[in-house]
């Protein structure tokens, strides 16, 4: 779209797109037996539609556009990888964040976390690295602490001495909170 305000706008909305296809694809919508049910065309369409669309709305040219869509990205990365969101410690003999029982990644869900450091975390332009360290704030409020921890905390901390200024200030204002003593990182033991 030529306007930025609907972009915008559909930026505001990945969410709760993000929170149907959810619905549609979890638990409760078994497939039926004998006709391809919605939890695969769900899942189909995450993959073909919304993450298509939400990392060009992280990257478009307005600040608004790639703001907004930022903060989806928890809901984007849940409803393209449900299987990130298991909590590691609900399996049989782990005994913390990187146990040996974790399972390998799935192919697409690898090379959704790999775009996203490739071309956020580490790209070129400065406007990218400030949307990644957004990226990150909506992973760390809405998901499980080692879905952070585990695929987004590394390329996040190397942004701490980023050459560009406005990139470090982006990250002490928008990390700085979650990692104080009452925020959600600052608790972790």
């Amino acid at each position: 779209a030529e306007s930025w305000r609907l972009r915008q706008l559909v930026a505001s909305q990945l969410g709760a797109v993000c929170d149907a296809l959810s619905a549609a694809s979890g638990p409760g919508a078994e497939p039926e037996p004998g006709g391809g049910g919605d939890g695969s065309s769900a899942k189909d369409l995450t993959w073909s539609v919304v993450v298509p669309l939400f990392l060009q709305l992280c990257g478009d040219g307005v600040a608004e556009v790639r703001d907004e869509a930022a903060r989806a990205t928890s809901k984007a990365v849940q409803t393209a990888a449900p299987e990130l969101f298991i909590d590691p410690r609900d399996g049989e003999g782990s005994s913390g964040s990187l146990g040996g029982s974790k399972p390998p990644l799935l192919a697409e869900t690898s090379r959704l976390v790999r775009h996203l450091i490739r071309t956020f975390a580490r790209g070129r332009s400065f406007r990218a690295r400030m949307t990644y360290i957004r990226m990150c704030d909506s992973v760390i409020r809405d998901s499980p602490l080692h879905v952070f921890t585990d695929l987004f905390l590394r390329p996040l901390v190397r942004l701490v001495v980023d050459p560009v200024k406005n990139v470090r200030l982006c990250w002490a204002i928008t990390i700085a909170p979650h990692i104080r003593k009452v925020g959600r990182l600052g608790s972790n033991p």
